[in-house]
């Protein structure tokens, strides 16, 4: 029994070293992939810093913009409402203008009734 025993226990010891040998192997490749890829992410690291740095000043020439248009639409809502102040006078006054004509056009027709009614 002590001979199957170690029989199965060198067979494991074997199968274990297998594995391991395995494992190396693997790890090299991944090394080697490493080493390979490494330079090609460097490069990729320092193209992505420079794009951050042209998209910030972007967003941020963006925001200066965004900030003058909200600027110019609150100026152009202030002269609306000017404009509409300014129509709403003019429209006032026009219906008072006409209310006086036609009092004053009734009035000369009164005038001429009785003047003619005198005569």
């Amino acid at each position: 029994m002590k001979r199957e025993e170690y029989q199965k226990n060198i067979e494991r010891y074997e199968s274990g070293l297998n594995i391991i040998a395995g494992a190396e192997t693997t790890v090299s490749k991944l090394q080697e992939e490493i080493r390979i890829a490494e330079p090609k992410l460097e490069e990729l690291s320092k193209t992505l810093a420079i794009q951050n740095v042209e998209l910030k000043k972007v967003l941020t020439e963006t925001n200066i913009k965004n900030e003058e248009v909200t600027i110019k639409k609150g100026e152009m809502q202030i002269e609306v409402e000017q404009l509409e102040t300014t129509k709403n006078k003019i429209l006032k006054d026009k219906e008072d203008t006409e209310n006086k004509k036609k009092k004053a056009v009734k009035q000369a027709n009164d005038l001429e009734e009785k003047d003619i009614k005198e005569v």
